[in-house]
This record gives structure tokens, sequence and C-alpha cells, in this order.
């Protein structure tokens, strides 16, 4: 296994206690699809959004009005760090997610060539600790109010989140001289994915030592 594949942003963060360890142990890369919380955590929707009957976001309870305003804290944290770094709340959302580990390329999905630009961009950007600070803060919801605002997928404890955040940080800085980088990782996807080699076993075939 190469790489494995799953929901994974700041408003999906279940897979940090139930996958990532395992994948990290392992050597095996992560690719989370929809790191930008479908649309929400680029600050384009709000309550007063509605979506299509074929629109997967209607039926979902993380969409409903209720649950976007209780989320609202933490789109207007990444638009108040995005102000400050002179980017976009969609990007300081996808570099948080490059924080997460050097194995992780998220796969941000578009159809316009100015916002895969922008995504793009994230892999430059440089959060620093005080910064994802401000965004685990903006994320510290507990107990039923998770349940509720995020269609019922909970997380490990904060203060676990806060102390991966800064670790990561560390994390990211010693794996720049590797041949993974994280400046391609958006722009190459897949192709910058870790290769584990595999030693080739003799199954006692003809011609074969």
């Amino acid at each position: 296994v190469a790489a494995v594949q799953s929901e994974y942003s700041l408003w999906s963060r279940d897979r940090e206690t139930d996958l990532l360890p395992v994948l990290d142990e392992l050597g095996i890369g992560f690719v989370p699809f929809s790191p930008l919380g479908r649309g929400f955590l680029t600050g384009a929707l709000d309550a007063s959004a509605t979506f299509g009957d074929t629109d997967l976001r209607a039926s979902m309870p993380r969409f409903q009005a209720e649950a976007m305003v209780a989320n609202r804290a933490l789109v207007d944290a990444l638009g108040a760090i995005a102000a400050d770094a002179e980017a976009t709340p969609a990007q300081i959302a996808l570099a948080w997610l490059l924080t997460r580990g050097p194995s992780i390329v998220p796969i941000p999905g578009t159809k316009r060539a100015d916002r895969l630009e922008e995504n793009s961009a994230a892999a430059a950007l440089d959060l620093t600790v005080e910064q994802l600070a401000r965004i685990q803060d903006a994320d510290a919801l507990d107990g039923e109010a998770v349940a509720l605002q995020r269609g019922g997928m909970l997380r490990p404890d904060d203060h676990q989140h806060r102390a991966l955040a800064v670790d990561r940080v560390g994390a990211r800085r010693r794996h720049r001289s590797r041949p993974l980088r994280l400046r391609g990782r958006l722009r190459s996807g897949c192709r910058s994915l870790p290769r584990r080699r595999r030693r080739r076993r003799s199954r006692g075939r003809p011609g074969r030592a």
C-alpha cells in the first residue's frame, strides 16, 4: 500500500486517531480529499447558503444553518490569519493540513484555473506556532456541540491537537532537505508520495536463485 485516501480537514479530524498514527508507523502516504471542508473553510458559504437537490451537502448535518453558524468562529479565525499573511482562508486551511505530516498530499477539487493556482500557492506558506494555536483555539469545540456542528464527527482531545500542531512545525522543517518537499506536494500530487522499497521474495520458480 503506497497511499490511503480519506476525508481530512480542519472540519473533519477523526482520522487523527484511527488512521494517521498507523500510516506514520508504516510509512504510508495519506491523500486527504475535501481538504477545504467541501467549500466551507474557504469562507464563501454562510448560513444562508442553499444547495441543489443533486448537491450532496444538502443532506449533510454540517451544512444545516444551525451548524454553519456554530462553526463560523473557525472560518473567521482562518480569515483573520489569512489577512495577516496576505493569503486566503483556503490557503491557510491547506497550509495547516501540510503541517500535519510530511507524507500528506491533499487533493482540493476545483474546476477553475485561478482556484488551482490559489490552492497550489498554499504550499509556500509557513504557519507559525502562534498561528497554529489561533486555529486550534477556534477549533476547540467540545462534546455534544461537536456532534451537532459536525454531523456526528468527533475528534481527539484538544490538548492532543495543540501538541501535534506544534510538533508538526518542527517536523515540517526537518523534512525540507528530503526528496519529498512540501512546496511540490500540491502541484505534483501522488508522484511526491514516498515509495516503499519492497523485497522480492523467491517463490521457488525455475531459473531463479
